[in-house]
C-alpha cells in the first residue's frame, strides 16, 4: 500500500511539475512588451485566450506613475471605441425583445435629430452609414480644448443645431462617434433605463464581468483604474478621458472581463446562435454593398484567418480586443500610453500563437497615382483676394469667423481669437489646419459663405456677412 501512494505522490508531482513547464510563447509574448516592462514607463495590460483559457496574462509597466501602481491583467481601463460593441449589443438585445426595429426611423425616438435626418435608421447609426456630422470635428470647431468635460446633453444640443449631413443615409459608410452615443439615447428612451444600468443587467452580470461598467459620471468613483498617459519630447504627462458621453465610448474593463464577454461569442450565453449572427453581420449599402463594419465590431480576414476585432482611442488611452473564431483564440491588450498601437501587438501576438495556421504576408498592393486633376490658380494679391474678406458665421455651430487679406494671403480669425493662416490649394480652395475650406459664390459670382470638412464633417456652411441663413 504504502508503494501505491508513493506512486501516486509521484505521479502527482510529475503533473504539477509538468503543469508548472513555461510556455514558451509567453517568453516571446513579453519580448514583445519589453520596452514597456519597467516601473518608469505606463504600458499595456495583456490577455491571450484560447478554448475558453488563459495561455498569457500579465501586465507591463505602471498603472499610475503618481502612485507606483504596477499594471496587472485585473486594472481598469478606459476602452474607448471598445465599448461600441456592448452599445451595439444592448440595442440587439432591445431588437430581439421586440422594443425596437433595426429599420425605425432614428427620429422616433430621437426627436432631436435635424430634418435632413428624417431618412436616418437605427440600422444606419449601427453601420455608420447615418450620415451624421462627427462630434469631435464640431466641438472642436467650436473651441474645445483638451481637458474640457463633454457631455451626452452636448452631443444632443450639438446635435440640435445641424441643419445638414454628410451624405443621404445608407449611400455611404464613415466612421461616426455621434451616432453611437445617440444610440446610448435610444436604449435609455426605450428600456426606461441609462446605458450604464441597462448594460449592468443585461450583458456584465449575466457574464460574471464585475469590473465593467459605463462610467457617465466623471466624479464616479472606479477601484483599480489605470490613470491615461502621454509622453511628448520624452516627457511623460497624465492624460485623461475626460468625457461623460456614452455609447461610442465610456465603458471601464479589464484583461480578465474582456475574455469573459469574448467568450460569450462561443457559448450564446447572451441571446443564442441568432443573436450572435446579427451583431456580427456587417451591414450593407443601397446598393447592395457590404463594407466590413457590424455591430460594433469589424469583421475582415488577416493573413487568410476570419477575424473580427474593435480598437478604442482617447486621451492617453488605446485598446484592442481581436477574435480570430475559427480557431476560438484572441488576443486583448489594454494600453495606458497615447503612443502606442494595440492592434500592431494584437496581430503580433497572434503571429505568436497562431503562426502555423497563418497565410504568408503580403506587401500592401500598390496602386499607380493618377494624375492630378487640373486646378484653377489660386488668386493672389489683396485685391483679389478682398472679395473673399468678411465675417462668416455658422448657425449649426454658434460660431463666428472674420476672415481677412492682405499682400501675404488670407488669415481667418476663429474661436477664442486665434488666427489660422488660410494656404491657397486653388480658386475659392483653401486649407487651414488641415481642414478643407472653399468659398461658395452666388450665380453673379459674388462670394457668399464659407464651407469647412474637417475629418469626418463635410460642408460645415458659415455665411458671409455674420447672417446665419
Amino acid at each position: 500500500m504504502s508503494r501505491l501512494i508513493a506512486l501516486v505522490v509521484l505521479a502527482s508531482v510529475a503533473r504539477s511539475a509538468q503543469a508548472q513547464v513555461a510556455d514558451p510563447r509567453s517568453a516571446k509574448v513579453d519580448s514583445i512588451f519589453t520596452a514597456m516592462d519597467r516601473t518608469t514607463l505606463p504600458g499595456c495590460a495583456v490577455g491571450v485566450v484560447q478554448d475558453g483559457r488563459f495561455l498569457h496574462r500579465r501586465g507591463y509597466g505602471m498603472a499610475d506613475l503618481e502612485r507606483g501602481v504596477p499594471l496587472t491583467s485585473e486594472t481598469v481601463f478606459y476602452t474607448g471605441s471598445v465599448s461600441k460593441q456592448f452599445t451595439a449589443m444592448s440595442i440587439a438585445l432591445l431588437v430581439r425583445d421586440g422594443k425596437l426595429s433595426l429599420d425605425d426611423s432614428a427620429r422616433k425616438y430621437l426627436p432631436e435629430l435635424p430634418a435632413a435626418g428624417a431618412g436616418i435608421t437605427i440600422r444606419h447609426m449601427v453601420h455608420h452609414m447615418s450620415g451624421l456630422r462627427e462630434k469631435w470635428d464640431l466641438f472642436l470647431l467650436r473651441g474645445m480644448q483638451n481637458g474640457d468635460l463633454v457631455t451626452q446633453d452636448d452631443v444632443l444640443d450639438l446635435v440640435k443645431m445641424q441643419r445638414d449631413l454628410n451624405f443621404t443615409p445608407g449611400s455611404e459608410q464613415l466612421y461616426n462617434n455621434t451616432a453611437y452615443d445617440l444610440l446610448a439615447t435610444i436604449v435609455q428612451r426605450v428600456s426606461g433605463k441609462s446605458i450604464r444600468d441597462f448594460a449592468a443587467e443585461r450583458i456584465f452580470g449575466p457574464l460574471g464581468m464585475t469590473r465593467s461598467q459605463y462610467v457617465d459620471d466623471w466624479s464616479l468613483l472606479v477601484p483599480g483604474r489605470a490613470a491615461g498617459h502621454s509622453v511628448t519630447a520624452g516627457k511623460v504627462s497624465l492624460s485623461p478621458a475626460h468625457v461623460e458621453t456614452v455609447g461610442s465610448g465610456s465603458v471601464y474593463s479589464t484583461v480578465e472581463d474582456m475574455a469573459r464577454w469574448d467568450e460569450s461569442f462561443y457559448t450564446g450565453r447572451l441571446g443564442g446562435e441568432a443573436l450572435l449572427q446579427l451583431v456580427q453581420t456587417p451591414g450593407k449599402l443601397n446598393d447592395g454593398t457590404q463594407p466590413n463594419y457590424a455591430f460594433g465590431l469589424m469583421v475582415d480576414t488577416w493573413r487568410g484567418l476570419r477575424r473580427v476585432h474593435h480598437g478604442g482611442a482617447l486621451a492617453g488611452f488605446r485598446a484592442d480586443i481581436m477574435r480570430f473564431p475559427d480557431q476560438h483564440f484572441s488576443a486583448i491588450v489594454l494600453c495606458n500610453l497615447a503612443q502606442v498601437n494595440p492592434q500592431t501587438y494584437a496581430e503580433r501576438i497572434a503571429e505568436v500563437y497562431l503562426a502555423d495556421k497563418l497565410g504568408p504576408v503580403t506587401p500592401a498592393t500598390r496602386t499607380t497615382a493618377a494624375a492630378a486633376p487640373p486646378t484653377e490658380p489660386a488668386l493672389t494679391g489683396a485685391a483679389a483676394l478682398g472679395a473673399y474678406a468678411g465675417r462668416y458665421r455658422s448657425g449649426e455651430l454658434g460660431v463666428l469667423w472674420t476672415v481677412a487679406a492682405s499682400d501675404t494671403g488670407l488669415v481667418a480669425t476663429v474661436v477664442r481669437g486665434r488666427a489660422v493662416p488660410l494656404k491657397p490649394v486653388s480658386k475659392d480652395n483653401y486649407t487651414a489646419d488641415g481642414m478643407a475650406v472653399k468659398f461658395a459664390r452666388d450665380g453673379k459670382g459674388k462670394v457668399t459663405a464659407l464651407l469647412v470638412t474637417p475629418g469626418r464633417s463635410r460642408n460645415i456652411r458659415f455665411a458671409k456677412d455674420g447672417r446665419t441663413d
